[in-house]
């Protein structure tokens, strides 16, 4: 899937992206919000493999500067089971935070996980401090049905 918005390019991973992609999925400002640790090079240069040819992978990519801004998965929903359903994971670079380029990508992804992937379900797991990511989700119509304690 390769699709644009206003100012992004929704496209697959390329090997180009890997010293952006590396700053910024290790950054502290990422980490912050995310269930997971900081990864060598090398492995997230396979994952940039991985996600060059799956249809669930989407790197952003800022149309007017060519910088990738950050990413979104569609991963497996462990919650869920008997429906097509999805998990959406995002993160974005620090300096393009606050600017509504998340809302815009995953308003695209939405459409194509509905639309093309055929969801049944999509759902977020946004930490209770994160108040930016929940302002996205709420944005996007979803609605809170729980609390997950860390």
């Amino acid at each position: 899937m390769e699709r644009k918005t206003k100012r992004l390019l929704i496209r697959r991973a390329q090997q180009g992206d890997r010293q952006a992609y590396c700053s910024m999925r290790n950054s502290e400002y990422v980490m912050q919000y995310n269930v997971m640790e900081e990864e060598s090079p090398e492995t997230l240069w396979e994952q940039i493999e991985r996600d060059a040819t799956s249809d669930r992978a989407f790197y952003l990519e800022d149309r007017a500067s060519g910088e990738l801004v950050g990413a979104v998965w569609l991963d497996r929903d462990s919650l869920r089971y008997g429906v097509e359903s999805a998990t959406l994971e995002y993160f974005l670079g620090k300096e393009y935070a606050g600017q509504g380029l998340m809302t815009e990508a995953l308003e695209e992804i939405l459409h194509h996980a509905f639309d093309e992937l055929k969801l049944d379900v999509v759902c977020v797991r946004v930490f209770a401090d994160n108040k930016a990511s929940q302002r996205v989700v709420e944005k996007l119509g979803f609605v809170q049905e729980g609390i997950l304690r860390r």
